[in-house]
């Protein structure tokens, strides 16, 4: 069985004080469940400013990550309002790359992704990379040649696959309540997931899907067993549904 994740993207919300808040109720929760991390990977990614006190606080079953680090290759400097992989690397295991808010708002292109992914894994930071289409390249039909094409050009000379995660992500289904459609997921996810077996020799990278994730319809989502686990974002700022999601998806993937 792949690796299966179950992100929180917590993005800019909460202050210090409700991060802290947030985290300790999922705690509580996480011990409750009794399951071996070797199996799920619980994963929290709230903004900068909380990453060390949810790191003080944590415990084996929740992993935590950072949203974005910077793509210059140097881990210091003179970069007004960098931050480095090499400067969160004590306090978290995984990073968020080139998810489609900052693709789409911050122009982010795939050569500076490929440079976030090189960052990362020179100092041990698992990457999960984002691709996804917007609107308008669905309707004309060219959804998995431009998502393709993002996964290659961002992995350009990439080698470090037993580190990678890749979520699937449209931008027409974030934010908006309404999730991709599981059999339009399900044809996604098996492009990328040739794709990335003809990269990297493999069939063991974990492919996501992110997007108006909820627990109404992530068994859905799941349930075809292309799907390894989710990038959840306004559902996971919410402990008790966050771990309905995390039940469900424990009961189908029978861990």
């Amino acid at each position: 069985m792949r690796e299966k994740l179950l992100i929180a993207n917590w993005k800019m919300n909460f202050s210090i004080k409700n991060s802290i808040k947030i985290f300790e109720e999922m705690k509580k929760k996480s011990l409750e469940f009794n399951f071996s991390n070797n199996n799920l990977k619980i994963i929290i990614c709230s903004h900068y400013l909380s990453t060390k006190s949810l790191y003080d606080i944590s415990v084996e079953n929740l992993f935590l990550g950072v949203q974005n680090i910077t793509h210059l290759s140097q881990n210091e400097g003179p970069f007004t309002g960098e931050i480095s992989a090499e400067l969160v690397k004590d306090y978290v295991d995984y990073s968020i790359i080139g998810h489609s808010e900052r693709r789409n708002l911050l122009h982010e292109s795939n050569f500076n992704i490929s440079e976030k992914l090189a960052s990362c894994v020179n100092v041990n930071i698992n990457p999960i990379l984002c691709v996804g289409e917007n609107e308008e390249t669905r309707l004309k039909s060219n959804h998995i040649d431009f998502v393709l094409n993002q996964l290659t050009d961002s992995l350009k000379g990439f080698k470090n696959w037993d580190t990678l995660k890749v979520a699937y992500e449209p931008l027409w289904a974030i934010g908006t309540g309404v999730p991709c459609e599981p059999n339009d997921a399900k044809e996604m996810i098996q492009a990328i997931r040739s794709e990335l077996n003809n990269l990297s020799n493999t069939n063991e990278i974990p492919i996501l899907y992110g997007g108006s994730v909820s627990s109404t319809n992530i068994s859905n989502l799941i349930d075809s067993g292309e799907i390894d686990g989710a990038l959840i974002g306004s559902s996971s700022m919410d402990p008790e549904e966050f771990f309905k999601i995390i039940d469900i998806c424990r009961s189908i993937w029978k861990i």
